[in-house]
């Protein structure tokens, strides 16, 4: 009877921490989403930079690499990557968030000693992503 209700127990605990791991998937605010484009940048992480685009985006990156006979994630790192320039969060940035009344959409700017950036989000099911318009 003890034996079982360990079990019980045990079983009852990793599933609460695996819907933990379920939840805390996705970008939760629009800074950190921001935070995850930039990493994703600076260490060339085509999984994390995939993670804060939204389905649309990821649609038209998938038609793209079929065209050219590429993955995704191929295309990410021979042609966006190359555009994309690292460094942002090594100048510690001010960053100031910006939601909109209904919650869907966000801006979040990026201001260092250097230049003054504004990225544009939408909340989408699983966190938030960077609009299709600035990719």
């Amino acid at each position: 009877m003890k034996v079982q209700r360990t079990i019980t127990l045990a079983v009852a605990l990793v599933l609460v921490v695996l819907g933990a791991i379920a939840c805390s998937s996705g970008s939760s605010t629009p800074t950190e989403a921001v935070k995850t484009l930039y990493r994703a940048i600076d260490k060339k992480d085509v999984g994390a930079l995939k993670s804060v685009m939204p389905k649309a985006v990821l649609e038209d990156f998938e038609k793209e690499a079929k065209a050219k006979n590429k993955t995704v994630d191929d295309l990410i790192k021979d042609d966006l990557f190359k555009d994309l320039k690292p460094g942002t969060f090594n100048r510690k940035p001010d960053i100031r968030e910006h939601l909109s009344d209904d919650g869907k959409t966000a801006t979040v700017e990026i201001q260092d000693d250097i230049e003054t950036k504004k990225v544009r989000l939408v909340k989408e099911d699983d966190g938030w992503k960077v609009r299709k318009e600035d990719w």
